[in-house]
């Protein structure tokens, strides 16, 4: 099932839409027409105004509305202009219920437009990041959407690069949100080699005149990049236990 479909199904959601303003008083930019399934459905943004219900900062949503409190939480044109995503992420995550849902809709290519001021651009990757399961959260999907073309005298638009104006993200709470949040660091950082592991866990069992023996025992050997590393390891601990690198 899609978004949509999925939110229908939990029966009278209470949804709250982000960054509700109009930045042109003629024209209204509320979803709430298109989820007429909706049991409660809250317009809020940072300034009041029209088609705003609650005036309430994303940075500090679950402060505004508790923690828990809604079922989906929607971002249209709105991400762009949040000064730090991260902690507004995780608000966003807070507010949400178990169960619940994140729709947001943003930009990848855009011009700049302040209302009252625009930080960011977004990847696919780049809006999934902010959502990590580390967070306990489930990507759904994330996508590009409204193909366009970035031209520049300095760097011609060659044919086949692909650029959008848009960028979508749906996700879904799968469980308590942490109190602090919790990086997706695990594919940046390389697994640690099971011999180096090994090789730190049994310096830490011999005294400092053990440990000088043990580094000239390396220094003595053919200087292979392996016994660089080992040498490396025993100063580190060394230094550890004076606390100062010029001792050792």
């Amino acid at each position: 099932m899609g978004f949509m479909e999925v939110i229908q199904a939990i029966g009278s959601p209470r949804i709250l839409e982000l960054g509700t303003k109009r930045s042109n008083p003629e024209v209204s930019t509320l979803q709430k027409e298109h989820y007429p399934f909706a049991g409660e459905y809250v317009g809020t943004d940072i300034q009041p105004g029209l088609d705003v219900d609650v005036v309430a900062d994303v940075h500090s949503l679950s402060q505004t509305f508790g923690e828990e409190s809604f079922d989906v939480i929607l971002s249209f044109s709105t991400f762009e202009h949040i000064k730090y995503p991260v902690l507004a992420a995780h608000e966003i995550m807070k507010t949400l219920r178990v169960g619940g849902h994140v729709f947001i809709q943003t930009h990848f290519v855009y011009h700049e437009h302040a209302y009252p001021y625009d930080y960011y651009r977004y990847t696919r990757e780049g809006l999934s990041a902010l959502f990590p399961p580390t967070m306990n959260f489930k990507t759904h999907g994330a996508s590009f959407h409204y193909p366009a073309e970035i031209h520049s005298e300095r760097v011609p638009w060659i044919p086949g690069n692909q650029a959008f104006l848009n960028v979508h993200y749906w996700g879904e709470k799968t469980g308590h949100t942490p109190t602090h949040f919790i990086y997706d660091l695990d594919a940046l950082v390389p697994s640690p080699d099971p011999e180096v592991v090994s090789f730190r866990e049994r310096i830490k069992s011999l005294n400092e005149r053990e440990l000088l023996e043990l580094r000239e025992q390396y220094r003595q050997l053919e200087r292979r990049e392996e016994n660089a590393a080992f040498i490396i390891l025993i100063t580190e601990e060394l230094i550890e236990r004076n606390g100062d690198s010029t001792r050792v």
